[in-house]
């Protein structure tokens, strides 16, 4: 990857910390001078950014309070990931936010990563992107080296997908805790991954489009196999996500519902689900806890069309037993078609109820999913 980093030019010696009560303010020049372009290599060949926070603090904006510090010489013991100066964040209480300025000319969909959140930063912050919440982590004083929560970047925290345009765009931190003094955030370098999904070539399990005839099923444990129940709260709901019995992860699209309200899309009945990601969701995982139990069969059937692989998973708390089969990826058609298998928990597992999942397995492509059934095999 190259990245793009963005540097400014030598300063002279900084004003005062910028220190600012409540509400919207703009603080003071810590460093001035123009933003010039070098490029960097970095393992792949995708253009992004980066910038070094002391340089964009010209254009910090603080809200309901908080002190801006800039900290020239770090002791490499307490800021070992710095080569120059550091930010140091300082909120006064619940809510205290500083936000920075950056300019991209390739708007798209990234990743922010946020480096030097390591020593002396603690709190719970969460991460804003041009005003809406992309993740949040949990910093503690504890941690030396590096977070432990860098979700995969090294020396460094990553936010979920974020879409940023041409231009200015506002990436900002909101410290969640009362105890402002106790959220102290150290800042180095502010960082654009782009999102580059590539194809993925599938591997599929087996699986039959027709019951078996004469096989005798037990009563269907799923509830709301069709997707049109409802509970009373969720009923009513904004934008109407929640199913009775169904619970979808925390990737569930924000622009898009995953419940299609057209009946000629719906195999049967008026209502069926998409799982499909919108730009900023890496997944989209539907799930309900099922009461099956170790030494049963149980035969697992629904319908399904798309332009994407699902997958389909049993939750185990803890490795499964040898011989216990929890994952089935299968190659979904355009038109409607019904997939079935056989599950075995397994006398060795000891199960006595288990969470069924379902997930597209493609970027940007979804599967219609209706009609779900998981009925024991009887003798």
């Amino acid at each position: 990857m190259w990245i793009r980093r963005c540097r400014g030019r030598a300063s002279p010696p900084a004003p005062s910390p910028c220190r600012r009560g409540g509400g919207r303010t703009a603080c003071a020049a810590i460093l001035l001078g123009l933003l010039l372009t070098a490029a960097l290599p970095v393992l792949g060949q995708t253009p992004g950014y980066a910038w070094e926070v002391e340089d964009l603090a010209a254009g910090a904006e603080i809200t309901d309070g908080g002190d801006l510090v800039l900290v020239r010489s770090p002791d490499p013991e307490r800021f070992p990931f710095s080569g120059g100066a550091v930010l140091s964040f300082v909120p006064r209480g619940k809510g205290g936010t500083v936000e920075f300025t950056v300019k991209v000319d390739q708007p798209g969909v990234y990743t922010v990563r946020l480096r030097g959140v390591v020593g002396p930063s603690c709190g719970n912050y969460d991460i804003l992107v041009n005003g809406e919440q992309r993740g949040w982590v949990s910093f503690h004083s504890s941690k030396t080296e590096y977070s432990g929560l860098h979700r995969g970047t090294e020396w460094g925290i990553g936010s979920k997908l974020a879409e940023l345009t041409e231009g200015d765009n506002r990436i900002g931190f909101a410290y969640l805790g009362t105890q402002g003094r106790q959220g102290n955030l150290v800042l180095d370098t502010i960082e654009l991954l782009p999102d580059n999904p590539k194809p993925v070539a599938h591997r599929y399990n087996e699986y039959e489009t027709a019951l078996p005839v004469g096989e005798k099923l037990g009563p269907n444990l799923v509830k709301s196999p069709g997707f049109e129940e409802f509970t009373l709260e969720d009923k009513f709901a904004a934008r109407y996500q929640s199913l009775r019995g169904w619970i979808p992860n925390s990737a569930t699209p924000k622009k898009r519902p995953i419940i299609v309200r057209d009946a000629g899309q719906a195999h049967s009945g008026k209502l069926c689900v998409v799982l499909a990601p919108d730009p900023l969701e890496k997944n989209v995982i539907l799930y309900q806890m099922l009461p099956v139990e170790s030494g049963r069969k149980y035969r697992v059937s629904f319908w399904a069309k798309g332009d994407s692989a699902l997958n389909v998973t049993w939750y185990f708390r803890s490795p499964a037993p040898d011989g216990v089969h929890l994952t089935m990826n299968l190659p979904i058609t355009e038109e409607w078609q019904l997939y079935t298998y056989v599950f075995e928990p397994g006398l060795a597992a000891k199960v006595s109820g288990l969470p069924i999942a379902f997930a597209s397995m493609d970027r940007y492509r979804g599967v219609y999913l209706d009609d779900v059934a998981v009925q024991e095999v009887l003798p």
